[in-house]
């Protein structure tokens, strides 16, 4: 964990996978901004670079970060969506200038779900126009039901931890099997070593780990 990052609330009560998604933030961002570029040489209106913006990957106009804060598994659902919306766009370009085309402003996951918001002058554009891209934008989110965010194989939301369905796991996400499995691992053996207890049993995560890499060792043996 970056020991300058300045915390409201002392970590020991911050969510563990806050904590452990703050520990890999550099790598992600790294391959964040990576697969960014690549959108926007691929797509260069939906994701142009806005004329107020100053930096490349925070958007001052819509005070927001603009490149994909999704893992990997999404991107090439992303890429798809992006095409669609792009293309869609060429169909009006001769009618509105450059910078009163749709622009995309913010690409995340929110409830294990795709959220792909794009700003632009709706109430101006032909009617059918909007349904269109607005129907492209709803298809992505629920196809990102059904994909895994870390991984890009089937996967499903996951509310509950794999090894206890009637416990919640800390964030709701998209995951195959595997990754569930693993994901609990990882927070679970954070939790231990950490020192987490949970219902006054301090071994309750190291149980835990154990159990579920019990589960994941019987998943990879298929």
């Amino acid at each position: 964990m970056n020991d300058n990052k300045v915390y409201a609330i002392h970590p020991d009560d911050l969510p563990i996978r806050f904590i452990m998604e703050d520990q890999d933030f550099a790598l992600r961002e790294k391959q964040r901004k990576k697969f960014h570029q690549e959108l926007r040489n691929a797509f260069p209106i939906l994701w142009r670079k806005h004329e107020n913006d100053t930096d490349d990957s925070f958007s001052q106009e819509y005070d927001c970060f603009t490149q994909p804060s999704t893992d990997s598994g999404w991107n090439e659902l992303i890429w798809k969506t992006s095409e669609s919306l792009n293309n869609l766009i060429q169909e009006i370009t001769a009618i509105f200038s450059r910078n009163d085309l749709p622009i995309a402003v913010q690409v995340k996951e929110k409830f294990g779900t795709l959220r792909f918001h794009c700003d632009g002058h709706w109430d101006l554009y032909p009617k059918e126009f909007n349904q269109n891209f607005h129907r492209i934008v709803s298809d992505s989110a629920y196809e990102s039901e059904k994909i895994c965010e870390e991984c890009g194989k089937p996967g499903e939301i996951r509310i509950n931890s794999p090894d206890d369905l009637k416990e919640k796991l800390t964030l709701i996400k998209c995951r195959c099997e595997h990754c569930w499995i693993v994901d609990a691992i990882n927070l679970a053996n954070f939790a231990h070593k950490n020192n987490r207890t949970k219902k006054g049993d301090k071994d309750f995560y190291a149980k835990k780990v154990e159990k579920l890499s019990q589960m994941l060792s019987i998943l990879e043996s298929k």
